[in-house]
């Protein structure tokens, strides 16, 4: 029977430390190296060898793990590490139980999933995952996740980039959701798909900070770049871009709390809107929208005459929210405003 994450073809236990420089591990099955108990792993370059690699040895294998660190005081770090592990189910870097992954400049992980594959899994309280200058590319099948955090855990990107396509749908490119956080600045995120994806998302009473980069949703319709589901969202001078049918820039439901803050909103395709709230009986979502000019008391002429035939302009809660969402879908907006529904 092939060994699950506890054992792995670099291990490092209790007080153990192991330095691989230039290294490769090829994966038949199970896990490539695991930090468990307080060990760490640390993956270098070597001058000579040149960048540690991470690969499978069987095209096309499944249920792979690349890095996993599991409890506290377990670490592994990685500066220029290539992680490249084809195949549905696979796992390329997870961090459990209070353990820390920490991935440094040069670092690429790509990934070619049929579905139900994760780029980076941090799960658990106080488990984290810290990436800097590293980049995430790959095409994916349906249920994949690109960075994901849950269950109290947290993940920071910084400086990077996640480009990830998918012929299908089902695809969420960032996801933050039970209790976890997720922040991101300076980072680009391109999500290419077909039907229903989300760029990123928070839920289920998560947090996730957007700050400079960009955010891009591209597909045929039914998709979202940025969705707060009973959770947090904020972007700060973010380009937030949508392209699809039916689709929107920002959605918040199920008592969620979106924020945007400078940087720029587009949403392209017959249907498509800026923001969508969507509201229920008895809970209250809230969107806040805060721009850097203002016009006829706070209202685009354009966007305005977009609600006209809608909504009754002395009914001012319906008319900003009117505003928003079309607004939203012609490049125009209000200069600030909460929205409730």
């Amino acid at each position: 029977m092939p060994p699950g994450p506890g054992a792995g073809r670099i291990t490092a236990t209790g007080s153990g430390a192991i330095t691989a420089n230039g290294v490769t591990v090829d994966v038949p099955f199970g896990t490539a190296a695991i930090a468990q108990n307080g060990g760490s792993i640390l993956f270098g370059i070597d001058p000579a060898a040149g960048n540690s690699k991470i690969v499978e040895r069987f095209s096309g294998a499944g249920g792979l793990i690349g890095l996993f660190a599991t409890g506290g005081g377990s670490q592994i770090s990685a500066t220029g590490l290539v992680v490249n592990l084809p195949g549905s189910g696979n796992i390329m870097a997870e961090a459990a139980n209070g353990a820390l992954i920490d991935l440094e400049s040069g670092t690429s992980i790509s990934i070619q999933s049929g579905g139900g594959s994760q780029v980076l899994l941090a799960t658990g309280t106080s488990s984290r995952i810290t990436a800097n200058n590293i980049t995430i590319s790959g095409s994916t099948g349906g249920g994949d996740f690109g960075v994901h955090s849950t269950l109290g855990a947290s993940i920071a990107l910084a400086d990077s980039s996640v480009t990830l396509s998918s012929p299908g749908g089902g695809l969420t490119g960032i996801l933050a959701e039970n209790g976890s956080s997720l922040t991101a600045s300076g980072t680009t995120i391109n999500i290419s798909a077909s039907g229903n994806n989300v760029a990123v998302k928070s839920a289920s009473g998560s947090t996730v900070q957007l700050s400079g980069g960009s955010v891009t949703m591209t597909g045929t319709s039914g998709e979202t770049a940025l969705m707060a589901q009973g959770a947090a969202l904020s972007a700060n001078d973010v380009a937030i871009g949508v392209t699809g049918g039916q689709s929107s820039a920002g959605t918040v439901q199920n008592g969620g709390t979106m924020s945007i803050s400078g940087g720029s909103v587009s949403a392209t395709g017959s249907g498509s809107v800026g923001f969508f709230v969507n509201g229920s009986a008895g809970v209250a979502n809230s969107l806040t929208r805060q721009y850097d000019r203002e016009f006829n008391g706070g209202l685009l002429p354009r966007a305005r005459r977009e609600c006209e035939h809608q909504v009754d302009w002395h009914d001012r809660r319906r008319q900003q929210r009117c505003a928003v969402e079309h607004a939203g879908a012609v490049g125009h907006y209000i200069r600030r405003g909460t929205i409730y529904t």
